[in-house]
């Protein structure tokens, strides 16, 4: 009997090194999978619509950019300390901005602007709102908000715009529109 489990178990220990011996043979990798699709517009037809008086209004004086990334608005001070940093730059690297004004010699960023639907009524989106106020306004960046609608008036617009050469940072809410 003990020759037996002996006998057993070595053929066992045998089968083991034959099979590591025997070269794996692997599943060929899967080709990698591209599920997107191409929008069908950058922009929503408010966004759109905004945009179309924003370039025509500021011709000749700025630039308008849509859809930019915050971190690249912003900056994360560097007199923090690591971990803060970090969180800071966390708090900003997945958010975007509606529209970005710049000088047209330099490209330097003279305000932000943020497009307001029906969802900044959210509690959610309120936190992010305050959040970017309070980053822009500690950065000296000025913030416009202007309420979603069909259509901007260029009166509408430029009373915004106006302000740009005074105070800088905080938020500008156009007339009529709730905090």
């Amino acid at each position: 009997m003990g020759r037996l489990v002996v006998f057993v178990i070595l053929i066992g220990v045998i089968v083991l090194v034959l099979r590591s011996l025997k070269p794996r043979t692997r599943a060929a990798p899967r080709p990698p999978t591209y599920p997107y699709r191409k929008r069908k517009s950058l922009f929503s037809p408010a966004e759109r619509s905004l945009l179309g008086v924003l370039d025509r209004e500021v011709a000749g004086r700025y630039r308008v950019f849509g859809k930019v990334r915050l971190a690249d608005v912003l900056a994360v001070d560097s007199g923090v300390s690591s971990g803060d940093r970090q969180a800071a730059h966390n708090s900003i690297r997945q958010k975007h901005v509606d529209f970005v004004l710049c000088t047209l010699s330099d490209l330097t960023i003279v305000a932000v602007i943020e497009l307001d639907d029906k969802s900044h009524q959210r509690p959610d989106r309120q936190a992010r709102d305050a959040f970017l106020a309070a980053a822009c306004s500690a950065a000296g960046l000025k913030l416009i908000r202007f309420p979603v609608k069909r259509a901007y008036s260029a009166s509408e617009v430029n009373a915004a715009l106006g302000e740009l050469g005074q105070s800088p940072g905080g938020a500008h809410r156009l007339p009529g529109q709730g905090s």
